[in-house]
């Protein structure tokens, strides 16, 4: 009976909610509070740099976030239930995301479970509710907690017409003499809402500019606390929000500043971070796993946080956190600390990111390193390159391992691909890339051999187009840096986390600011986070065209 009491509260909201999907008119539930969000906002219509946009889902990681600020979860259920999400490298691309039975399946599920659990600690409880009801039908504190809750919930200010339409919910608190039977149905209503589940984004109509809508704050509160943070926004944040205070881009940077000295903000960058690079896949049970994750975490932590040094010192840094087991892993000196500790590369050939376990074990395959999988890694995450598919009529056996009939070694066998009608091309711009750091195994440690062919020598030595030689990740990091291969690629993959889509023709007035902007800072990644958000690009939507 509850179950058909929420279903038929839920799509009375889902026909409140129309408005704020369609691309004009004001969603009528909302006139009200949207308009001092609106009026205090700067508009141009002749802002530059705005790509067209779509209606974005909460990503697994967001949803567990959204719960662990909202409701003090900390279970990380989306992560377990929800659908896997689409990674190219990021999990926010509205592009890629697609409704389905089961993730509507797995939203009711979750939804249940989380309003259960929230209602079983009093003292959550009581935090939650925010009031204390004198009975079960006390209409006045079920009203206030509607009205506080689903403020932060649904991301936006109730009116009293939405409020009125949860007050059914209390007739079952009533009936089950449990106020917070009726308190739990809410929560598990407004976990399934369109405004809960999705990032809606209406914004206001730019004159003469039918194609395009300027962000309310509202908006940009949360675009600025799902980038920044990976959840909603915080009560000094929904504060701004109120007072007008997030109408300028001065305003937007002056909150994303003090947003960064918040730990969520560490949180959401590594995750940043292990998504570009592939290895947020990488399995942290075992120890030397969690210790290769430690070892990234804690470069990327010294260069953007702690010592805010030059961003391109990732890709050349010629220190490393290890502990003792990792050390011995790798075949590095022993930390000072034997539970971790940071240590000289020396004359290892290490250097930076691309010398550690987690991304040497991204791109691997039939039980060994791929030159093939490795140079299109790099090719298209961290220059942001496009490597073509095979053509479909080459009929190509992707799952088979090249053979030579002349040699075993693996530099031989890849060279019958280069040399096969219609794939040398292809793979003449990313094979030899893969070659550099193929005396590296895909669990990162040093080898001279291919695996079980001693007389198979590496030699390591590999190639990028328009780059140059490199032989192991230390010359390839300072290569790319000292070409300038990176530096585009790093400001496009920020602009993309940050608008939660691949980046279009229209966006290139915008990229071409930020790399100026960047270079300018000295390749400061936090003054690159804060120039995307305080971009007049940010607070503003292009409507998305579709064919």
């Amino acid at each position: 009976m509850r179950r058909i009491a929420v279903l038929f509260v839920c799509l009375g909201l889902l026909a409140g909610c129309k408005g704020e999907l369609s691309n004009s008119g004001t969603p009528p539930s909302t006139a009200k509070n949207y308009n001092n969000q609106q009026n205090n906002v700067e508009v141009n219509p002749d802002v530059l740099g705005v790509g067209q946009t779509g209606l974005r889902r909460l990503s697994r990681e967001e949803y567990d976030n959204v719960l662990r600020d909202l409701l003090q979860d900390t279970t990380r259920s989306g992560s377990i239930t929800l659908p896997e999400d689409a990674i190219d490298p990021f999990d926010n691309n509205y592009e890629t995301q697609r409704a389905s039975g089961a993730l509507v399946v797995a939203l009711e599920t979750l939804a249940t479970e989380a309003a259960l659990r929230a209602m079983e600690d009093p003292a959550r409880r009581d935090a939650i509710v925010g009031c204390t009801p004198s009975g079960p039908g006390d209409e006045a504190c079920f009203r206030e907690f509607v009205r506080s809750f689903g403020s932060k919930a649904l991301r936006r200010s109730l009116t009293d017409e939405d409020v009125d339409r949860y007050m059914p919910l209390l007739a079952f608190g009533v009936e089950d003499n449990n106020f917070y039977t009726a308190a739990a149905l809410v929560i598990q209503t407004m976990l399934q809402e369109p405004g809960f589940v999705y990032h809606i984004e209406k914004g206001v109509p730019v004159d003469g500019r039918p194609e395009l809508y300027r962000l309310t704050q509202n908006e940009v509160a949360n675009k600025l606390a799902f980038f920044l943070w990976g959840s909603m926004p915080d009560d000094t944040l929904r504060q701004a929000v109120e007072d007008g205070e997030l109408g300028t881009a001065e305003q937007v940077r002056a909150q994303a500043e003090r947003m960064l000295q918040d730990s969520r903000a560490q949180e959401r960058m590594l995750r940043f971070h292990a998504m570009w690079f592939g290895y947020h896949r990488l399995n942290s049970e075992t120890p030397i796993s969690a210790a290769m994750l430690e070892e990234s975490n804690a470069l990327v932590r010294r260069v953007v946080f702690e010592e805010k040094r030059n961003y391109m010192e990732l890709f050349s840094f010629n220190e490393t956190f290890i502990n003792a087991e990792l050390a011995t892993h790798y075949g590095l000196p022993q930390p000072a600390d034997p539970a971790g500790a940071w240590v000289d590369y020396a004359d290892s050939g290490r250097g930076g990111i691309f010398s550690h376990g987690t991304f040497l074990s991204v791109a691997s395959k039939f039980g060994d390193t791929s030159p093939t999988q490795r140079g299109k890694l790099i090719r298209e995450r961290i220059l942001c390159q496009v490597v073509d598919l095979p053509p479909p009529d080459l009929n190509v056996n992707v799952d088979e391992p090249p053979t030579s009939e002349d040699s075993n070694c693996k530099k031989d066998r890849y060279a019958t691909i280069l040399e096969a009608p219609g794939c040398g091309a292809c793979h003449g711009q990313i094979d030899p890339v893969g070659f550099g750091l193929e005396q590296y195994d895909q669990n990162g440690q040093f080898r001279t051999t291919d695996v079980g062919e001693p007389e198979c020598v590496i030699d390591g030595n590999g190639t990028i187009p328009g780059v140059g030689d490199f032989n192991g990740p230390k010359q390839l990091g300072e290569g790319l840096v000292q070409t300038g291969a990176l530096q585009p690629c790093i400001v496009r993959q920020v602009y993309r986390f940050a608008h939660g889509r691949d980046t279009t023709f229209d966006d290139r007035e915008s990229l071409a600011e930020l790399s100026e902007q960047f270079a300018a800072s000295e390749y400061k990644f936090d003054q690159l986070l804060l120039d995307v958000v305080s971009q007049e690009a940010f607070a503003y939507r292009q409507v998305e065209v579709t064919q």
